[in-house]
């Protein structure tokens, strides 16, 4: 049921970043990352996932040692990370991996946590995303960058999934 589950949230989210087709290789990429770290076993949390628009896909990962290292919250109050702390640290970590950063602006903030009962409810994390427009830029001009910060303030640094050569030399594999 949880491998159901997760399958169907992480088909969501690719629902949500790819609305005008998912084609199948994508959805036996989404089982496969569901299948690998919704497994009760895996020393791993994904705790988000990006697919750009050729089609590869980055996984937001970190351990559940590290999770569990971070602080608490209670989504009551200011959370262990303020707001304003978590856009300097994003905006940093961006200006050192971005050469041009001039006009990169910020465009999105959420709070997230990986469960709402059991070992990491109390877990929290930002995802903030990031713009940055040419001077003479039409809306197909930009370019877009997410950050994922942990209550302690530490970055996860998204990582590219790999896997999606096996699946396009033989589509009927699966996972175990």
């Amino acid at each position: 049921m949880k491998t159901l589950i997760a399958i169907l949230a992480v088909t969501t989210l690719c629902v949500l970043a790819n609305a005008d087709s998912i084609p199948m290789l994508h959805m036996q990429r989404m089982q496969r990352i569901s299948q690998k770290y919704c497994d009760s076993d895996s020393n791993d949390l994904m705790l988000s996932i990006r697919t750009e628009d050729d089609g590869s896909t980055y996984l937001y990962v970190v351990t559940k040692q590290r999770y569990k290292a971070t602080p608490e919250w209670n989504g009551q109050g200011e959370p262990p990370l303020p707001l304003p702390k978590a856009i300097e640290i994003a905006k940093n970590f961006l200006r050192n991996r971005i050469q041009n950063n001039s006009r990169l602006q910020l465009s999105s903030v959420s709070l997230g946590q990986k469960a709402q009962v059991g070992e990491f409810k109390d877990k929290w994390h930002y995802t903030l995303g990031f713009e940055e427009r040419s001077a003479d830029s039409e809306d197909r001009d930009i370019r877009g960058w997410t950050v994922l910060l942990l209550m302690d303030g530490s970055e996860v640094t998204p990582v590219k999934w790999q896997d999606d050569e096996e699946l396009r030399t033989n589509p009927s594999t699966t996972t175990k």
